[in-house]
C-alpha cells in the first residue's frame, strides 16, 4: 500500500543474502529525508549466491513492486530506487528491460516502460561486473558507486569469466563439482581470484579481518542526500 502522503517513496533491492533495507541507508534515509516525509520499501527475492536462481525473481518483484507503485502513486510524488551489489545487478537489468535469461523476462512493451520512468533517481552500489545492462531514461538519474580498485566483485569478467561467478553461486548452494572451474580459474588469474576470494569471504562474514570492500556503507548517507536533492 502505498502512502501518497509522502512526498518521497525510497525502494531498496537488497544484496545477495540480504533480506532487508541495509540499516546505514535506512538510518541515513531517517535522518536525512526531511520531516520523516518518506515511505521506504524493501523487495523481496532470494537473494542467493547462485544468481540463476535468484537475480531473475529480483527482477520480476522489482517490475512488480513498480507497477504498483505507478498504479497508487500520487502525480508528485518522487520514486528513489537504489540497491546493493546483487541488487544493483536487478535494478539494472529491469531499467535497461534486458533481462537475466527467460525465466521471468521483463517485457520491454510501453506499458512496463512506463512503470520505469517513474523513477526520479537510482543509486547502485557495487554492481558486480557481469551486470552488463544500461540504459538511458532521461527521467532517471543514476549514480554508480562502486570501488573498482579494490571491490573485485566490481571487476569486469567477459566472455567465459562469467561462468566463474555461476560457480561461486553453485558451490554455496553445495554443487561442489564447481569447485574445479573456481580452481581453473585461480590457476589462470592467481591475484584476481585471491582478490575475489577475499571480498567474498569478508562480504559473507566468513572473515572478519577489516571491513569489506564490497560494502559501500559509508556512501550510504551521502547517496540518500543526492537522492532527496
Amino acid at each position: 500500500m502505498i502512502d501518497t502522503t509522502k512526498e518521497f517513496i525510497f525502494i531498496w533491492v537488497p544484496g545477495t543474502m540480504g533480506h532487508e533495507v541495509h540499516p546505514v541507508f535506512e538510518q541515513a534515509v531517517h535522518t536525512i529525508a526531511p520531516d520523516g516525509d518518506y515511505q521506504l520499501l524493501c523487495v523481496e527475492y532470494p537473494a542467493k549466491w547462485n544468481f540463476d536462481d535468484s537475480v531473475p525473481y529480483g527482477e520480476e518483484a522489482l517490475w512488480k513492486m513498480l507497477r504498483e507503485v505507478h498504479k497508487e502513486k500520487a502525480p508528485e510524488q518522487k520514486v528513489l530506487v537504489a540497491g546493493s551489489s546483487q541488487g544493483a545487478w536487478v535494478i539494472s537489468n529491469v531499467m535497461a528491460g534486458t533481462p537475466y535469461n527467460d525465466t521471468f523476462a521483463t517485457p520491454n512493451s510501453p506499458i512496463v516502460s512506463e512503470y520505469r520512468t517513474i523513477v526520479h533517481k537510482t543509486v547502485l552500489f557495487g554492481q558486480p561486473g557481469v551486470a552488463v545492462a544500461n540504459w538511458d531514461e532521461p527521467e532517471a538519474d543514476v549514480w554508480e558507486i562502486s570501488d573498482l580498485e579494490n571491490d573485485a566483485v566490481t571487476f569486469e569478467y567477459p566472455g567465459k569469466e562469467r561462468k566463474l561467478i555461476r560457480a561461486i553461486g553453485d558451490v554455496f548452494d553445495w554443487k561442489l563439482w564447481h569447485l574445479f572451474t573456481i580452481l581453473w580459474f585461480a590457476i589462470l588469474h592467481p591475484v584476481r581470484a585471491i582478490r575475489m576470494l577475499y571480498v567474498i569471504l569478508t562480504y559473507a562474514g566468513i572473515l572478519n579481518l577489516n571491513d569489506s570492500p564490497h560494502d559501500y556503507g559509508r556512501w550510504m548517507p551521502l547517496a540518500v542526500y543526492w537522492l532527496v536533492n
